[in-house]
């Protein structure tokens, strides 16, 4: 895989998960994440603590 492929790819990935486009993936962006999780398995995504805490 090339390298612009690769840097493309990372900054897509990136890009997704900084949800509110500041820069950096924060808890803000976590949580956002941990509740497009809960979400997709068809829980309440009351608390994305409930992912966090489940190690």
């Amino acid at each position: 895989m090339t390298t612009s492929v690769q840097l493309d790819r990372t900054q897509k990935r990136f890009d997704r998960w900084d949800v509110n486009g500041d820069g950096r993936i924060g808890r803000a962006d976590w949580d956002a994440e941990a509740k497009r999780i809960l979400k997709a398995f068809g829980e309440a995504p009351a608390s994305p603590d409930r992912l966090r805490d489940r190690h």
